[in-house]
């Protein structure tokens, strides 16, 4: 099996994984991997974190990002380019309830209004970063259209994935543009990978 298709078969199994977590525990695991970020000392020194927001199967940060906001971080979320293809920029944020609206998939990004970050931005930001699976050695497979490895590439910030623990596996059929994560947070703890 070539690794094109390997990771396709993965991506399957561990997006059914993920959607298929029981509400009352993905509640929990939220809160926990929240509260995880909270202790992460990067995090806790951190000037700008490049976040996300859920598809409702990935882990809801909302509660951290309050947070991160209440703490003076500057918080940035990826925005849809309607003029440049499936490419997404980073927007810093104010406020989670009225500097958001629904985009391109349905998923919460910023108004259009607010300003996208400029490279040297992106080049300083922790980035959070969420994925469909993960292994031990840092290796992520997103959805496979690579938004977070063209953001990623322009950035030399730490790399941190969310997931949830469910979504880890062995190993990943990793290529040369596949952008390795620093650490994962998952509601089990973190893992530092450099």
């Amino acid at each position: 099996m070539d690794k094109l298709s390997a990771k396709q078969g993965l991506r399957k199994e561990y997006l059914r994984r993920r959607s298929s977590i029981d509400p009352g525990y993905r509640k929990q695991a939220d809160l926990a991997i929240c509260a995880n970020l909270i202790q992460v000392p990067e995090i806790a020194a951190a000037e700008t974190i490049g976040a996300f927001v859920t598809d409702g199967t990935e882990p809801d940060l909302s509660m951290f990002i309050k947070h991160a906001m209440q703490a003076g971080i500057k918080i940035y979320l990826p925005r849809f380019r309607h003029d440049a293809g499936h490419r997404y920029e980073m927007v810093e944020i104010n406020d989670m309830e009225s500097d958001l609206i629904p985009g391109k998939y349905g998923i919460m990004e910023p108004l259009q209004s607010l300003k996208a970050a400029s490279e040297d931005v992106l080049d300083t930001l922790i980035w959070l970063v969420p994925g469909v699976v993960f292994d031990s050695n840092g290796s992520r497979l997103g959805r496979g259209k690579g938004v977070y490895d063209r953001l990623l590439g322009k950035s030399s910030g730490i790399r941190i994935g969310i997931f949830y623990q469910c979504q880890e596996n062995t190993l990943i059929p990793a290529e040369a543009h596949d952008c390795p994560l620093d650490m994962i947070v998952t509601e089990a703890g973190v893992n530092r990978f450099k």
